[in-house]
């Protein structure tokens, strides 16, 4: 019999209906985003959280930048963001998953409106290999799972700007 798992409004976790349980914890960061939760008995959950509203389109179509641009903006991208923490070249990153989607950014002077831009979403973890592996810093850096994906760098597709990190 599939469990009736249910999700909760405010906070988009998934609980489990028979012990109150909380099954996985939702993004708190996303503002609009469907989660489904399948087992193996099927889907026994489905939220829309946060559904937006599009207003209007500013451009129907826009030309990306090529994923070659886009990787050497990465490249440059993370070596400032990480000069710190690589001052021996040691730091190793892994790259779990690339992700060509819509973001959404402030709209400027327009407070609870947004842009929906395309953007690349590089996802993973690194780890310095001089340390121990079970040292206070690597154990921070590493999910040490495939199931957890960390956002490292955010870069939009038309222009190459950086939008998170």
């Amino acid at each position: 019999k599939p469990k009736n798992n249910s999700i909760d409004e405010n906070t988009g976790d998934i609980i489990n209906s028979e012990t109150g349980e909380v099954i996985e914890f939702a993004p708190k960061w996303r503002a609009n985003y469907i989660k489904i939760h399948i087992d193996d008995t099927g889907v026994t959950a489905f939220a829309w959280m946060n559904p937006i509203e599009v207003i209007k389109t500013l451009n129907n179509d826009v030309e990306l930048l090529g994923f070659e641009k886009i990787q050497k903006i990465f490249k440059q991208q993370m070596k400032l963001n990480y000069i710190n923490l690589n001052k021996k070249n040691h730091l190793i990153f892994h790259i779990s998953n690339i992700e060509l989607g819509l973001v959404h950014i402030a709209e400027k002077d327009k407070i609870g409106y947004f842009l929906l831009v395309p953007a690349w979403t590089f996802y993973g973890s690194f780890e310095d290999p001089s340390l121990s592996p079970s040292s206070d810093f690597n154990y921070l850096l590493q999910t040490g799972t495939n199931d957890i994906q960390t956002s490292l760098l955010v870069i939009n597709a038309i222009d190459g700007t950086v939008i998170g990190s």
